[in-house]
């Protein structure tokens, strides 16, 4: 039964080639679309973040004059929930709006530079999250202490 449908389906795909090729563009169309898309989303909404404990993390906002909820918080709140914390394993405060970024020169014979994306974070972000360095050292507290750090 199997087989005479397909060799029924084979001869009709032979009969109109101009509609099976629609049909099988449309289908190949379709099904790379739904890979990229749930591709996309399994990276962005599914998978965990790459820290220490991710199913803890929370987002703390402030509510705004009008009683909406905000999108940020000041750093002196922050350093106010920092410094008053009994809930948390730690309290981080991270910046990723506005133009920031700084230029990484290459070794001394390649001479090109490139624009890199960069997030104001305070010093004890990467050891909260729990995340080592590949190279060098991590932010920590003493430079949140800094003048101008």
């Amino acid at each position: 039964m199997l087989t005479s449908n397909f060799r029924y389906a084979l001869r009709m795909m032979r009969r109109n080639p101009g509609f099976s090729a629609v049909a099988v563009l449309s289908l190949a169309l379709g099904i790379g679309a739904n890979t990229a898309i749930f591709s996309i989303v399994d990276a962005v909404l599914l998978r965990w973040l790459p820290v220490k404990n991710p199913q803890e993390l929370v987002v703390i906002a402030t509510l705004n004059r009008d009683g909406t909820p905000g999108v940020s918080t000041s750093y002196p709140d922050y350093e106010a929930f920092r410094d008053r914390n009994h809930s948390f394993d730690g309290i981080i405060a991270y910046s990723g709006t506005g133009p920031f970024g700084f230029t990484v020169k290459g070794s001394a014979a390649d001479r090109r530079t490139e624009l890199v994306g960069a997030v104001m974070v305070s010093g004890n972000y990467f050891q909260v999250l729990g995340v080592e360095s590949a190279l060098g050292r991590t932010l920590n507290d003493e430079d949140n202490r800094k003048p101008g750090a």
